[in-house]
């Protein structure tokens, strides 16, 4: 199965405690390979299977005070 590697921005972190967090929530997505976050940048980089739409990944931060935002 073919990977991407696609960066989003995340609203609602503000210490290294959300970082974290986020990174474990979306580490914890079935086919994501990788996720590295950023405090500074406010930003996720997630390497996921194709199969792994952007829904499933704001699903998972889903009862946390974080969100993710698509760029366009």
């Amino acid at each position: 199965m073919s990977s991407v590697k696609e960066t989003f921005q995340v609203n609602g972190m503000t210490c290294s405690g959300c970082v974290n967090t986020v990174k474990r929530l979306l580490s914890n997505v079935k086919g994501v390979q990788d996720a590295q976050v950023s405090l500074t940048t406010k930003t996720a980089e997630v390497t996921r299977d194709e199969s792994v739409s952007i829904d499933a990944l704001k699903i998972a931060l889903r009862g946390f005070p974080y969100e993710i935002v698509e760029r366009h």
